[in-house]
């Protein structure tokens, strides 16, 4: 949880600092790709912590999941769901 904040964290700092250089798409793509690697290169050298998916996560992703998750608590939408005795 620790690396995954920092990542988050680092986002906000630098996208709170740089708003006219992040305010372009291709920028933000390519800067959040370095520093997360930074960030690998830092905290987890050996990619021990990196093998767990939401560790990589950045907001996007954690985004996506949580709207997924929104949409599996609607009771008509079964598909989600873990139990095979949901009627």
């Amino acid at each position: 949880m620790i690396v995954l904040a920092i990542r988050i964290e680092v986002e906000i700092i630098f996208k709170n600092s740089y708003k006219v250089f992040f305010s372009r798409e291709q920028h933000e793509k390519i800067a959040m790709k370095l520093i997360n690697d930074v960030v690998t290169h830092l905290i987890d050298p050996n990619i021990y912590y990196s093998r767990l998916s939401f560790f990589e996560s950045g907001r996007e992703a954690i985004n996506i999941k949580y709207e997924k998750s929104k949409r599996a608590k609607n009771p008509q939408n079964k598909f989600f769901m873990r139990s095979a005795l949901i009627s």
